[in-house]
């Protein structure tokens, strides 16, 4: 084993499991949080799909034109 050198002894095995909270709609709510004019720009420019990736799971999230419009719709009817 790696570690035989430094006189570690093994006592006991578990398996390791990785468990990761991300969703889509979380992720949605981050880009639908963003800044004003980023989100402004993203909804004229793209590119599309946008995607959102998770640095923990490596997860990819695509969201439309059309789903960008309405975040940006729903924040402009919230600051009116």
């Amino acid at each position: 084993s790696a570690f035989a050198d430094l006189g570690l002894v093994l006592r006991e095995e578990r398996a390791a499991r990785f468990s990761c909270a991300c969703d889509r709609a979380r992720f949605a709510a981050f880009l639908a949080a963003s800044n004003l004019d980023f989100l402004e720009d993203l909804a004229a420019r793209g590119p599309w799909p946008v995607e959102a990736h998770c640095h923990n799971c490596a997860t990819t999230y695509a969201f439309g034109r059309e789903e960008v419009e309405a975040m940006l719709a729903r924040r402009r009817e919230a600051a009116e």
